[in-house]
């Protein structure tokens, strides 16, 4: 049974390719390496496609990690954004 992608499952993934690791991106997200392994692996089941493709020393991206990434940072960016403004306003109208 596939487990349903959420955004804490995007966070992981784009700090895992921003970082360059798993290591570093557990490290950055305060969580074990472990926790953000099962998160990729998670996803990777769900989507049933390898996502990243890792070493030792270093991850790549396959195509569909590319779109993926692409497209996730672009709805974190939206979401914080949406987040954003909504407290701004909240703000403003509480005045």
């Amino acid at each position: 049974m596939s487990t349903p992608i959420s955004l804490k499952h995007l966070e992981f993934f784009t700090k895992i390719v921003d970082c360059g690791g798993l290591s570093e991106a557990a490290a950055q997200l305060n969580v074990s390496p472990s926790a953000v392994s099962k998160s990729l692996a998670a996803m990777e089941d769900t989507l049933g496609t390898t996502l990243i493709k890792r070493t030792t020393r270093s991850i790549t991206l396959t195509d569909a990690g590319q779109y993926l990434f692409n497209r996730a940072n672009k709805l974190l960016k939206e979401f914080d954004e949406t987040l954003n403004t909504d407290r701004k306003s909240t703000r403003l109208n509480s005045s």
